[in-house]
């Protein structure tokens, strides 16, 4: 009996001796780093833990960035042995293992922890990569090892340029909306949206964006103001998806030029003067009302056209008249119902006999009345042009 009872002992004996021998081969996962791993064997060695939540999830304007991650294990987390890992070259070779903080996700329950890192400093692009381990409480402890997570860092401010209008362009009021539009470029987070920025006045609102990676466009509506020949800046600026502003805005100068405002006067005498610049039907002055008198002139080679636009309020006949053509010049007459397309009545004299043109004219519609210098002109001597459609 006492032999079998030695027997017996001597059996514990061994098993506890077996145990603490495994023990001691584990300690190594549970107070020092393990040796970086490569992106393959860190995903088998997750198999027996769960990782989630990593954050950040997206584009991050710094190369200072702090990552945490959620990680679940049933057979419960030690949590002073969180450690992390990065790499700057897609997982092609990792840094060796450091610390990093743990911390319970719910209260004192160790089977789900929140790992964050302290600040890691990564590269710009899409070739950085973070992987992180901690330590099991089960009898034989092992280490478990999350999968590769990326970070995507986007330094580079995006760029938004005006594309229409010109700079310097004439933009008349007659046209109740002009629109703004424009590219933007951003070569890693792609372009989030552009801000349009109007100046006097202080109104910077959001374009409307469209395209893609490879050409971003952008477009804005502006309401016009009730200006005349008042200067404008315009201005667009982008920012991009990982929080980057452009730093400044891309600007360019306009002239809102309002014609109807020019001839408000039009309304309390018969005779105005002729405003610049009108020098197609584009730009037009108006709307002038029935029996105005209009005094100008075409006086350089820069200038050697005016034009005018009136609108009926009935269907009538419209008589026209150019008179008091300097001497030595021909002058010629044209009327227009479009602003593009074929005069509908001209009137051609040679030398500066008087022109002349009668039409029918519909209510609504807005005539052109132009007059161009074909031969001479005057800067002294002003014509006389005037417009009846009672």
């Amino acid at each position: 009996m006492k032999a079998k009872n030695a027997w017996q002992q001597l059996g514990i004996a061994v098993i506890l001796a077996a145990g603490i021998l495994a023990a001691l081969l584990a300690w190594p996962a549970l107070a020092g780093p393990p040796a970086p791993v490569d992106p393959a064997a860190a995903v088998r060695a997750a198999s027996d833990s769960t990782w989630s939540s990593f954050v950040p999830d997206g584009w991050v304007a710094t190369v200072s960035v702090q990552a945490s991650v959620q990680v679940v294990d049933t057979d419960g987390l030690s949590l002073t042995t969180a450690m992390v890992a990065t790499s700057t070259d897609g997982g092609a070779t990792w840094s060796d293992w450091g610390p990093a903080q743990a911390a319970a996700f719910t209260g004192g329950v160790t089977t789900s922890a929140v790992i964050t890192t302290p600040d890691l400093v990564l590269a710009e692009g899409i070739s950085n990569a973070v992987q992180f381990a901690i330590s099991d409480t089960a009898l034989v402890p092992s280490t478990e090892i999350s999968g590769p997570f990326t970070v995507k860092v986007d330094l580079t401010p995006p760029s938004a340029t005006i594309r229409f209008p010109d700079p310097g362009a004439l933009i008349s009021t007659r046209v109740e909306a002009q629109p703004i539009t424009g590219t933007a470029v951003d070569t890693l987070s792609g372009v989030s949206l552009v801000e349009v920025m109007i100046e006097p006045g202080g109104v910077v609102s959001t374009a409307v964006l469209t395209g893609s990676a490879d050409l971003w466009t952008w477009i804005y509506t502006w309401s016009l103001p009730i200006a005349m020949d008042d200067v404008y800046t315009l201005g667009a600026r982008a920012q991009d998806v990982a929080g980057n502003w452009q730093p400044a805005f891309s600007t360019i100068t306009v002239t809102v030029h309002n014609p109807a405002l020019a001839y408000v006067p039009l309304l309390l005498r018969a005779t105005v003067w002729d405003t610049e610049p009108n020098d197609n039907r584009g730009e037009a002055s108006g709307p002038l009302p029935s029996g105005t008198q209009v005094n100008g002139y075409l006086s350089s080679p820069a200038d050697r056209a005016d034009c005018y636009y009136f609108k009926p309020t009935e269907d009538v006949t419209a008589t026209i008249w150019l008179r008091q053509i300097p001497a030595g010049a021909d002058y010629d007459l044209y009327l227009y119902d479009a602003p593009t397309g074929p005069p509908i009545g001209t009137s051609q004299q040679a030398g500066n006999v008087d022109e002349r043109i009668e039409h029918a004219v519909q209510s609504a519609i807005e005539y052109y009345v132009c007059l161009y210098a074909y031969q001479g002109g005057s800067d002294t001597q002003a014509y006389l042009l005037t417009v009846d459609f009672p």
